[in-house]
This record gives C-alpha cells, structure tokens and sequence, in this order.
C-alpha cells in the first residue's frame, strides 16, 4: 500500500490543526498535528499493516487506517471517479493563496469591496425604479446573434472570475487557504471557481460571512456598472451585458442551493438537520423552474403537440433536477 501522491496539507488559523485536501476526489478534513507527521512520514512510501502498527502505535492505527481509507488516501483502493454531467470541471491543481500573498492589495480590496457594496445595491436599486422603462426598451431590443452570445460568455467569464477571486482574496485575508482553482461547466456554462472547502474550518462568523458575501458583492458593483453605462453612455449593449449578468449572478448565489454562496452560509449558521428536507425540497424546485423553461422554449421547435410539450418538458425537467440535486447534496459542509 502507499498513500496517493497528490495530497496537500495547508495550515488553518489555528494552531496545531491543518487543512488535508486531496485533489482527486476534492475531499477535505480537519487534521491534527500528529496526523500531520504521520502523513508525512508514508507519502511516497510503500508500506504494510505492520508498519502502519509499528508508526501509530497499537492504540491508533486501526482507526488512522479506517481513516485514510475513506478518504481515498491510499492508492490501491482509490475508488474509480464518477462522471456528473452537471458539473464537469478542469482543475489547475494549484494553491490560489499562494498567488494572493499582497497583503496591503488585499486588506485595501477587502475595505473597498465592503464599503462599496451596500452602497451599490441601493443606489441600483432606486435607478432600476427610476428607470424602469428605459431599462425595459433595452431587455425587449435586446439582439440574440452569434457575436452577442460570444460577448455574453465573455462576460460571464469576467464576471465569474472577479467573483471567484474576490472570495478568494477575502478569504487569504483571515488565513484561509484555496487549495485548488479552475474551470467548470455549472448547468452548461462555463465558470471559473475557486475550492472554498477551507472556510468550514474558520470559528469566526463574521469572518465567514464576508468570505461568503465578496463574490455578491463584487457582482453587485459590476451590475452596477454595467446599469450606468447601460443608461447614460453609447455602449448599451455592453453596459446591457454586464448589467443582466451581474444581475443574475447575485440572483443565483441568493437562493439556497447547496454549492452556491447563500446555500453554504444557511448551512454554516445552521446544523439543525430537521431543516434540511425542507431546503432540499426548495433547491429541487429552483433547479426546476430553471431547468424548465429553457427547454419548453426548445420543445416548442421539436414539436407542434402542445400535450407532448407540456408533459415531455416536466418529466424531464423533474428527472434532470433530481439527478441534478443527487450530484450537489454530496458537497455539502462537514461539522
């Protein structure tokens, strides 16, 4: 036997307890500093039940070797990776934090950020309802070509990466480490994520939330932004962009999907499991409506019988959601 090659322990805030992260399977856990040593010592060593016995001690072995195996650590019994259509990622495999070491950058964004943000979601607001039928024009003669849909998914990249990384720089502020980065296709779209496991470890509350809350309001000064130029400025249809897209992004991270921003605070804040049915039955209905409609719209151009149409699109709306639920409530916090 040998443990995988490809593990990372990354320090936490706290003394005396690290951040194990493997990669492969992205599963991740609290160790201590024994564990530590014990893990350093085997990586890239064969060894056999005795040695394990002879390194841990009779006391702890059996339990450290339960361990591991869950885990996926040791590699002849890595289980084979399952394939979820719905989240198909590229990993880089590299530790962000180590890229975001700017201190004074970080504390100065950090500061901003939070200082913009309550701002920028009033004063969108109050212009979205003074401008509400201008801003209506625009979304009815809105152009659906080729070029439009690149700079649509152009935007979106920009938008998800300046989310992603303002998480990721809030979350280097208070010693948390990203123990892996990406690209991944999140109900067909392309996104860039950030691995965020660390922050389960972080005791702080208000440290967690502006962890969680930077990527919505880094979206809210874009949507922002983007409203602005929309209005009063000749490049409408960018300023159209961003707007929608930011717009959406701060929608989507404020439903309480598992993986999304808001879904992970809930869970956070709070373990009462007698909760969770109820949260699972509210994610499954968001995931169908934004399932469905979509392809209703598609079925119209399949087919002219308005019953196949009908019935066809909520079967398999509903199949799709739950297989859809099935791959995200496996990532949910660990207490």
């Amino acid at each position: 036997m040998r443990i995988v090659d490809k593990i990372k322990i990354l320090p936490t805030p706290y003394e005396g307890q690290y951040h194990l992260y493997i990669p492969s399977s992205k599963k991740h856990v609290l160790v201590g500093k024994q564990e530590k040593k014990w893990l350093e010592q085997l990586i890239g060593q064969e060894f056999t039940i005795s040695d394990l016995l002879v390194l841990v001690g009779k006391k702890y072995y059996l339990r450290f070797y339960i361990v591991l195996s869950k885990m996926g650590l040791i590699d002849s019994m890595k289980s084979r990776k399952k394939i979820n259509i719905f989240k198909i990622s590229w990993d880089f495999n590299i530790t962000l934090s180590e890229k975001l070491n700017y201190k004074r950058f970080n504390k100065n964004f950090e500061k901003i950020l939070f200082g913009i943000f309550p701002l920028a979601l009033i004063l969108q607001c109050f212009i979205m309802y003074i401008y509400r039928a201008d801003i209506l024009t625009n979304f009815q003669n809105f152009p659906i070509t080729l070029n439009i849909l690149l700079f649509w998914l152009l935007v979106v990249i920009i938008s998800a990466t300046i989310h992603e990384f303002s998480h990721a720089i809030i979350a280097n502020n208070y010693q948390i480490e990203i123990p892996n980065c990406g690209i991944m296709l999140l109900l067909f779209n392309l996104a860039f994520f950030v691995d965020l496991s660390g922050v389960q470890f972080l005791k702080n509350k208000k440290q967690f939330l502006k962890i969680m809350l930077a990527g919505i309001a880094s979206n809210s000064i874009l949507s922002l932004t983007g409203l602005l130029v929309l209005l009063f400025t000749s490049y409408k249809l960018l300023g159209l962009l961003f707007f929608i897209i930011n717009l959406g992004m701060i929608f989507i991270n404020s439903i309480p999907f598992f993986q999304y921003d808001s879904g992970i605070i809930l869970r956070y804040l709070n373990s009462n499991n007698n909760n969770l049915n109820f949260q699972y039955i509210v994610q499954l209905l968001i995931a169908f409506v934004i399932i469905y409609f979509p392809l209703s719209q598609l079925l119209q151009f399949l087919t002219p019988n308005i019953i196949v149409r009908s019935i066809g699109g909520v079967v398999v709306s509903i199949l799709l959601s739950i297989l859809y639920m099935r791959g995200r409530t496996k990532y949910v916090l660990r207490k």
